[in-house]
């Protein structure tokens, strides 16, 4: 489905000589695609898509990969979009050229669960197959065409690409964020915009727009976590719009524009302004808070399957103080961990609780709309042991080590952390940063702590002695690049200072207090644990007691107990636990979570999950959505027996509202996973995942009606 997205773009570029009938014709094969244009389920195998693999960028090639692996439905529904918006804005022919051939996928299933991604590509084929592209192709951080993104989204998270419609202009918005994305795309021009979704093949006027100055049409548009939607530009605007806070849904605009209905999000002050430029600041009380599910679910896989190991992926840390180093109080069930961190097995351990000091210095750049490139090249006399790169940047970074991209980000108010160990090496060496700024100032904030394997720590910060230019060629991140006609930086001093202040998330230096100390649930049943291969020098601890490790094991069958125990675990060095903690379980119930972690990781099929939910009263009269939270990978819902339909991608989110009734309500989810599961193939544990992951909570809407003032 996923590149079908950004096929319906070039569908749009292409119009017959008669613009109004090709709209004609493009509509209705946009809602209703003929049968004889129903996409073989076997497309992702077709030459023309395996050839595309060599070229597809090192994120997405594991996408392509896994879809490969199974004759399509392998992917995930995220990975599926992503694909899409990268052929959005890449090789759009290749969909025309796969239509027609392939072979059948591995039989699964969930047929009936999967109709709606062949229904989609069918919509997105049938348009595609008669359009060819022109106009350009843009992304936030390289403006084009007139058009301005307020406020700017985190580089390589929002994509436009332009294609002429007739005399009209269509833009493919394409989200590659895992958050709802809520921005004000500004366009040359008075519009009244049309939103096109290739998902169910609706169309529809926007509604939340403004005309300003009589010659710009801001449109404000939200999109959901991989979301694609076309925007067409070829009718002038009408009386229903206007423009509102992100905090609303606008679910209906008055024919005369100055009344309508929406949907609160959270509570608060909510400013509308109407077509007159009458204002209404409505204000939201009461709301009640999102209510999590997190206990009384029961799961059944629908065939029979083997249970395996637990594995363990939330941890609570912090770096050993001196005391800690000696005692191992720490290690104790009723132990106090409430103030420390929290971190995800696999994913970079964010910034310690406790910071340093900033040695750093905010480097400023003044320019709206605008971008900067800064460097720094260094020379490490040893290999490094252990290094952290904390950096913020106002309004956007993007961070390079060594020519590698390593993390970006849109918020100055708190810097990320980065373990850049593996990518540092004895000999030269190079940070570089691209710098993103919306408004009139910028500023950039990076601070590196080095520690060589000779205990020696260097420090590399933001100072004079970088280097910045406006443009520069192909490999200016790269270590080896020559900067020496590159400009000087602006030096606006260190943290706190205006108009930054202080900056939170710089973590202690990585000299004293080498070990870091991890804490963790056990599950009930637990017979063995295994620390993954990575942590170096390891010391386990259960319920306050260390048990011996052999080859990174600890055998707990001499005293399993059934109710859930406190793991604690010592290593050396900073993000030491890049896999799961694994446990050996007696058979327990189980819930919510990763099939893999649960002890399926090689189910393919369907389990059904259950629940019984009762509503407290606060959330009584109000809109419910069910928010599943990520899914592995299609879902169906039933509320009391009613079909509430299918969810093959983010946002896995249902209005249960009509469905509820008084006192308990039961709910049922039948969820699918892929067969690159059962296919065994060696694939990252994430692109894998399947069941509810959660979290699961009910979301509350306030209804509320609106008139101008």
């Amino acid at each position: 489905m996923a590149k079908r997205l950004s096929l319906l773009v070039l569908a749009l570029s292409l119009a017959c000589s008669v613009v109004r009938a090709a709209g004609d014709e493009l509509e209705a094969g946009f809602r209703t695609p003929p049968a004889a244009c129903q996409p073989s389920p076997g497309w992702f195998l077709s030459k023309a898509f395996a050839d595309a693999v060599a070229k597809a960028p090192d994120d997405l090639r594991p996408a392509f990969e896994r879809a490969l692996a199974d004759g399509g439905l392998s992917t995930t529904p995220e990975e599926i979009k992503r694909l899409a918006a990268w052929q959005a804005l890449t090789d759009a022919a290749l969909i025309a050229s796969a239509g027609g051939t392939g072979v059948p996928p591995v039989a699964q299933p969930y047929a009936a669960l999967a109709k709606p991604l062949h229904d989609s590509l069918a919509r997105l084929v049938y348009v595609c197959s008669k359009s060819t592209p022109v106009g350009g192709v843009f992304t936030q951080d390289k403006p084009a065409h007139g058009l301005t993104l307020y406020p700017p989204p985190p580089e390589q998270t929002l994509f436009l690409a332009r294609r002429r419609l007739g005399d009209a202009d269509a833009y493919l918005a394409v989200s590659q964020a895992q958050i709802d994305t809520v921005i004000t795309i500004t366009f040359p021009g008075k519009f009244g915009p049309e939103l096109w979704d290739p998902e169910d093949g609706s169309i529809r006027e926007a509604s939340t727009y403004w005309i300003q100055d009589d010659k710009q049409t801001m449109l404000h548009l939200r999109l959901g976590p991989y979301q694609a939607l076309f925007i067409v530009l070829r009718k002038p605007p009408s009386e229903q719009h206007v423009m509102m806070a992100p905090t609303l849904e606008i679910t209906r605009v008055a024919p005369d524009g100055n009344s309508l209905e929406a949907l609160a999000r959270v509570n608060g002050r909510n400013s509308v302004m109407f077509t007159g430029q009458r204002m209404k600041i409505e204000i939201v009380k009461d709301l009640p808070p999102p209510l999590p599910i997190e206990t009384g679910w029961a799961m059944k896989t629908l065939t029979p399957a083997k249970r395996a190991g637990v594995g363990v992926v939330e941890l609570r840390y912090k770096r050993a103080t001196l005391e800690e180093e000696k005692s191992a109080a720490w290690a104790a069930p009723d132990f106090d961990d409430s103030k420390w961190a929290t971190c995800e097995v696999g994913k970079p351990i964010p910034a310690a609780a406790q910071g340093g000091t900033w040695q750093a210095d905010w480097l400023r750049m003044r320019g709206n709309n605008e971008q900067r490139l800064y460097r720094k090249a260094f020379d490490l006399p040893d290999e490094p042991d252990l290094a952290t790169v904390t950096i913020t940047a106002d309004n956007g970074y993007a961070l390079f080590v060594n020519g590698q991209k390593v993390g970006s980000d849109g918020n100055w108010n708190a810097a990320e952390t980065y373990d850049a160990a593996k990518l540092l090496h004895k000999g030269r060496n190079a940070f570089a940063v691209r710098l993103t700024n919306q408004g009139d100032v910028g500023a950039l904030l990076l601070e590196a702590r080095i520690r060589l394997a000779s205990g020696r720590l260097v420090r590399i910060v933001t100072d004079e002695s970088w280097k910045m230019v406006e443009k520069a060629p192909e490999g200016w991140e790269k270590a080896d690049f020559d900067d020496k006609d590159w400009g000087k930086v602006d030096v606006a001093g260190k943290p706190p200072v205006a108009p930054w202040g202080d900056v939170p998330g710089l973590p202690p230096d990585p000299t004293a207090g080498e070990s870091v100390l991890y804490r963790f649930k056990l599950p009930g049943g637990a017979k063995s644990v295994a620390v993954p291969a990575g942590a170096k020098e390891p010391r386990l601890y259960v319920d306050g007691k260390e048990v011996p490790l052999k080859d990174g094991a600890a055998d707990l069958s001499a005293d399993v107990q059934s109710k859930p125990r406190v793991g604690a675990l010592r290593t050396i060095g900073f993000a030491a636990i890049e896999k799961p903690i694994l446990v050996e379980c007696s058979e327990t119930a189980v819930g919510i979570g990763n099939w893999l972690l649960v002890g399926y990781p090689t189910y393919s099929g369907l389990a059904d999950y259950t629940v019984e939910l009762t509503l407290p009263e606060a959330y009584r009269g109000e809109r419910l959505i069910l928010d599943l939270g990520q899914v592995g990978c299609a879902v169906q819902l039933f509320v009391n027996g009613k079909d509430l339909g299918v969810r093959l991608w983010q946002p896995y989110t249902f209005d249960i509202t009509d469905a509820l009734k008084a006192g308990p309500n039961a709910l049922k989810l039948t969820v699918a996973d892929t067969a690159a599961n059962a296919l065994g193939k060696d694939l990252p544990a994430e692109r894998l995942a399947a069941g509810i992951l959660g979290p699961v909570r009910v979301l509350a809407r306030r209804a509320l009606a609106i008139k101008a003032e």
